[in-house]
């Protein structure tokens, strides 16, 4: 839909994006760091939950004005997208413009 997971013809690279090899040494782009996800950073089978991921995080940066995970270095953010969870609305200071989460009724 949005082509996360769009491949990029003739291996050559591009500023902003993360490339790898593959076991048959093809060059292919896996995203943009800031909004991959965790399976693609581990290289493993993707579905429909990585491209919701991925949307998330442009909800994420629509609400904060930032996106979750900001490194000096591209790997840093891919290791934050693999292993940190996402940081709280009031933990980038937007908890004024993000509502609380609401009770459930008794």
């Amino acid at each position: 839909m949005m082509g996360f997971r769009a491949r990029q013809a003739g291996g050559e690279r591009r500023r902003g994006h993360v490339q790898q090899v593959d076991r048959h040494r093809a060059d292919f782009a896996v995203g943009t760091p800031g909004y991959i996800s965790p399976e693609q950073v581990k290289g493993e089978e993707m579905d429909h939950r990585s491209d919701l991921y991925s949307v998330g995080i442009i909800l994420f940066e629509l609400l904060t004005g930032r996106l979750p995970f900001t490194r000096e270095e591209t790997m840093d953010v891919l290791l934050a997208h693999a292993t940190e969870a996402a940081p709280r609305f009031s933990d980038v200071g937007a908890s004024d413009s993000v509502p609380p989460k609401s009770k459930p009724s008794s």
